[in-house]
């Protein structure tokens, strides 16, 4: 008979505490999914919603699909993928990986206080298996930020925040608390506030699944003088294009180290929600994160409207997460990470400082893009 363990996650009415001091504090099961793995196909059996969803989507399937993305961000050979409205058999033991709102649990009651399960089938420390079950006795919705009360009493469930727990179980990531843990983490549990990834359960996810990759093959140039040459940039913009003043969350020394940050990510072998997603980590304090993979000897650089997309969201960061203040600043958004982005290119190519800020400058004046060194 093959093993399987059960994991359940209840309610929790007061919200959990965040600490000062961030601890690492995740724990595993023991098994987990093997290296010839690199896909975690979930059957989404979890039927139609009343209606549109709190949180804008119009299906449970949906709010599933969000919460696999979250873990996607932050797993590198190993990917959870979705069948939609999957007409797989529902049973226990066909190696199919079920995600179902149940009545009972697989002809077992519910206990009381019990929200959702994971049931992990697994080989010695190899899982085979994961069927996630949802108590349909719970009145269920999906939306963000503190639990919310229901309409005619007790609290409204967020499907969301419960599938990101459970998915970890998937993944092999047990609770914290329950082993005399005291973190702020989406695998506690018990279920409160926190409706994200935090860094703890990040780095459960890093340490069974990533990895210390290094990314030493990639020979950026020292951050103080990218911050020298995005002064240049200012002036440039200011003196000589004439462009206005507006402002910026993220200042310039902030822009320079992410931006580079980023590059290196997706040159690393990052996907762009993941490398912003490593970068969201390091600026909640989580270190410097692994990379995705070895970067190639000539790697190549990413379209400028990801690297685009990742300064907006950059500014959100600055914004919402760090409560910074605008900085004032003449250089937009595009032209600070298209021109940062053209100077570390020069500068891979074998330009030092003073050349790969004149090549931009002569780009900027309408002479084309530049021989590198």
């Amino acid at each position: 008979m093959r093993p399987r363990s059960l994991a359940a996650v209840g309610t929790l009415v007061t919200a959990l505490a965040l600490l000062d001091t961030p601890t690492t504090a995740y724990v595993k099961y023991g098994q987990f999914w093997p290296t010839t793995t690199s896909t975690i196909s979930m059957q989404l059996q979890l039927g139609s919603s009343s209606g549109a969803l709190i949180n804008g989507c119009s299906s449970w399937g949906c709010a599933a699909e969000r919460a696999l993305g979250d873990w996607n961000q932050f797993l590198n050979r190993l990917q959870f993928s979705v069948v939609r409205n999957s007409t797989a058999a529902i049973e226990d033991g066909n190696t199919v990986n079920n995600v179902f709102y149940a009545d009972d649990v697989y002809g077992d009651p519910w206990d009381r206080d019990t929200l959702a399960v994971t049931l992990l089938s697994f080989v010695g420390t190899r899982l085979i298996e994961t069927d996630v079950l949802f108590n349909t006795t719970f009145n269920w919705n999906a939306y963000d930020g503190p639990l919310r009360r229901a309409s005619l009493g007790g609290t409204l469930q967020d499907f969301e925040r419960v599938a990101l727990h459970e998915f970890g179980h998937v993944l092999g990531l047990d609770h914290p608390d329950q082993f005399g843990q005291n973190v702020n983490a989406i695998m506690n549990s018990t279920i409160g506030d926190t409706d994200s990834l935090t860094l703890d359960d990040v780095s459960g996810a890093f340490d069974l699944y990533v990895g210390n990759v290094s990314a030493a093959n990639l020979a950026f140039p020292p951050r103080n003088e990218t911050l020298q040459f995005r002064t240049q940039l200012e002036a440039k913009y200011r003196n000589d294009l004439r462009r206005p003043v507006g402002g910026s969350y993220a200042d310039p020394e902030g822009s320079v180290v992410w931006t580079q940050e980023f590059l290196r990510y997706r040159m690393s072998e990052c996907r762009s929600d993941q490398a912003i997603g490593r970068i969201g980590v390091q600026i909640a304090g989580g270190g410097v994160q692994p990379v995705c993979g070895i970067a190639p000897v000539a790697p190549a650089f990413p379209p400028r409207n990801e690297t685009l997309a990742f300064r907006q969201a950059l500014e959100g960061l600055y914004r919402d997460e760090l409560g910074r203040m605008q900085t004032p600043t003449a250089v937009d958004l595009e032209g600070d990470v298209v021109w940062i982005q053209e100077y570390i290119r020069y500068r891979l190519g074998g330009c030092n400082n003073t050349q790969a800020t004149m090549r931009v400058l002569q780009q900027i004046d309408g002479l084309g893009i530049q021989p590198t060194c």
